[in-house]
């Protein structure tokens, strides 16, 4: 599992890259995480879904963190 202060830094990463992304983390998250996940939620249209226990298939104390990603691609630059 990845410590609190990762996982803030791994949320944008998930929410730019294709397909769904998951990391396991220690639970509670941070409100740093919580706030970057908002914040990427509404300003990237990715979703992420904080799962506990069976639903994310985690031991007690760890929360499994998805999102489905909007494959951002970045345009060609011409110089």
């Amino acid at each position: 599992a990845i410590d609190p202060n990762l996982l803030d830094q791994l949320v944008i990463f998930m929410a730019l890259a294709a397909g769904k992304s998951r990391v396991v983390a220690v639970d509670p998250p941070s409100l740093h995480a919580l706030t970057a996940i908002a914040v990427c939620e509404q300003m990237t249209g990715a979703r992420f879904a904080l799962l506990r226990g069976a639903a994310g298939d985690v031991a007690p104390g760890l929360v499994a963190v998805e999102c489905v990603g909007i494959g951002f691609v970045p345009r060609n630059s011409s110089a």
